[in-house]
């Protein structure tokens, strides 16, 4: 009798191998998406904490500004090939408390902080609905965002944007905040304003 290999595979062998890599992908596909979430959440949690000390901060003896803004270096150190996100408080002081409108601003430090990962992708929207993106798709946008907060009331002043190599010479004045949204794969965080107040609250998606 004459036997012949038969090298094919069964159909039965073909199924188990496709639910086998089926398996695989989705437990990639899961893992990718909860990184990137939790890099989302960090850079939110991030930032309500900068927010609340600023504005508590700004209604103090000191005059504060809050910039956040996407980097590829910082001190010579290398970071994530992503890049990432800082912020940075600059503090001011003022030489007569009893006559704020006439006293002259000091500058008397500054403060950068490393919020986390450039994989997730900041976007900032204002009340006359203009969208300006701080890390784009493919980190293309690298725009500074710049907020303070009014000394008396608490209140957001208008936001300015710093364009990607510029400084605070060439920032343009853009409007109320509305909204700042952090999108890290399948997450998204939003921050909603509440301008007269300076006020803030969080939610996700």
């Amino acid at each position: 009798m004459v036997s012949k290999d038969n090298n094919g595979f069964s159909l039965i062998e073909l199924i188990v191998v496709i639910a086998v890599m089926g398996i695989f992908l989705g437990v990639g596909l899961y893992t990718i998406n909860y990184l990137f979430g939790g890099d989302a959440k960090q850079l939110t949690n991030k930032l309500d904490g900068e927010l609340n000390e600023v504005k508590t901060g700004s209604m103090s003896r000191f005059d504060e500004t809050l910039t956040i803004e996407y980097c590829t270096s910082a001190e010579g150190k290398q970071y994530d090939s992503e890049g990432y996100y800082a912020v940075k408080e600059l503090w001011t002081i003022r030489n007569n408390m009893a006559n704020p409108s006439t006293s002259i601003r000091k500058s008397i430090g500054e403060e950068s902080t490393r919020m986390g990962s450039g994989r997730s992708v900041i976007k900032v929207q204002f009340e006359d609905g203009a969208i300006v993106t701080l890390g784009a798709e493919g980190n293309s946008g690298e725009n500074t965002l710049m907020i303070t907060f009014d000394r008396a009331t608490g209140a957001l002043n208008d936001a300015y944007i710093i364009p990607k190599g510029g400084d605070i010479s060439s920032a343009t004045k853009t409007g109320n905040l509305s909204t700042i949204t952090i999108t890290g794969g399948r997450k998204e965080y939003v921050v909603t304003f509440d301008v007269s107040t300076g006020r803030h609250t969080l939610s996700n998606s």
